[in-house]
């Protein structure tokens, strides 16, 4: 009896011992400058400039309220109008060249675009419709090749060694991710990946995409300040994030919260319930929060800081609202102002900013599609 006894302590010592050290590889990371007011970085710290991008502005090419994600590619611009349920393709100085509008419920068409991703081995454009459910793939010029009509909801693509990857919608209750090999029969082909459930499906919403593809694919879920990503079919948790006082507490994510709590509790608090954007370089990861601005990790130390506003010394403009970004070189960050907002800043900076520029936001109509502001991550 003794002897079984020993045995099951070292048996219990053991394990328990494993799973302290499976906890202690994933790095807790503090926020830095979270609690300033207006924490500001100079763009030239972690960015260089690339290219500022006014958009051309016609009927066919007006953007609505919210641009969702942006895909660069082959000197093109690709971005997913979430106001219009459209695809808008640009050139790289801006002109409007063609976009995808097929809204309806017959062959090629959509009621409700949710996202859409790339897949550059095989040149494609492969959108995700919910409404009817389905996936259309088009070439790089925006012609539609074929549609796939599924049965999975998903949130979220992404495109990983030739295989689709959906974030499941909330009624998958074991899974957040599944990956899928489209067949010849254009049916899709499941295969298993590690299981981690969606968390909470109560309250607000975050602006961008909670699923990005840099070397590999990282997301996160609602309600959980970590960072994850996916190798092969494993999800790895990567990094967890410490917001201090604005730490989500865990009282709020409890599935019977109703939302109208949920909601007060965020707005009179500010905490952080959702994180989202992340890209990857070979020396940093970005992400963006519920707030203006950008949080910076730089992995080789594991610092983590947090900036509300970045100013650019070659231009004075201080920039703060992001746009995602999905590019062949994992490096591109974009950000975005209005004409209007722009030319606000740019009569109160006067000659600090470069004549060109001046003139060109002068010569903007007041409506007009909003301007990128693109930069390269310094690495």
């Amino acid at each position: 009896m003794e002897r079984k006894i020993v045995v099951f302590v070292i048996v219990f010592l053991i394990a328990a011992c494993g799973f302290k050290k499976e906890n202690s590889l994933v790095p807790i990371l503090p926020v830095q400058n979270i609690d300033k007011k207006n924490s500001v970085c100079r763009m030239q710290e972690y960015f260089t400039m690339s290219k500022i991008i006014f958009l051309e502005t016609k009927e066919k090419s007006i953007i609505g309220s919210a641009i969702r994600k942006i895909i660069l590619e082959e000197d093109k611009i690709y971005l997913q109008d979430q106001y219009n349920n459209s695809i808008l393709m640009f050139d790289t100085t801006g002109k409007f060249i063609a976009g995808i509008y097929s809204q309806g419920r017959g062959a090629g068409e959509y009621i409700t675009l949710d996202d859409f991703t790339i897949d550059r081995d095989t040149k494609e454009l492969i959108l995700y419709a919910s409404r009817p459910n389905k996936l259309l793939y088009y070439d790089y010029d925006c012609y539609l090749k074929k549609e796939v009509p599924i049965e999975k909801s998903f949130f979220e693509i992404a495109v990983d060694s030739g295989e689709l990857i959906g974030m499941t919608s909330w009624d998958d209750s074991k899974y957040c991710l599944r990956r899928y090999k489209l067949l010849q029969n254009k049916t899709l082909q499941e295969s298993e990946i590690t299981s981690l459930s969606h968390i909470n499906r109560t309250g607000f919403l975050a602006h961008g995409v909670q699923m990005l593809k840099s070397e590999s694919i990282n997301f996160s879920r609602r309600n959980d300040p970590s960072i994850y990503s996916l190798e092969g079919n494993v999800i790895k948790k990567r990094y967890e994030i410490d917001f201090g006082k604005y730490n989500l507490p865990k009282e709020l994510s409890e599935p019977n919260v109703p939302a109208d709590v949920f909601n007060r509790e965020i707005l009179t608090n500010s905490y952080v319930f959702s994180i989202v954007n992340i890209k990857e370089t070979p020396e940093r990861i970005f992400f963006t929060l519920p707030l203006p601005g950008m949080c910076i990790l730089t992995k080789n130390d594991s610092q983590l800081k947090y900036y509300k506003t970045f100013i650019d010394s070659t231009t004075s403009i201080p920039l703060a609202l992001t746009e995602v970004v999905e590019d062949p070189g994992n490096n591109v960050i974009c950000f975005k102002e209005s004409v209007m907002n722009l030319k606000t800043k740019v009569k109160f900076l006067g000659d600090k900013v470069p004549q060109w520029l001046s003139e060109k936001v002068a010569m903007a109509k007041d409506d007009s599609n909003p301007i990128l502001f693109f930069y390269q991550s310094k690495e």
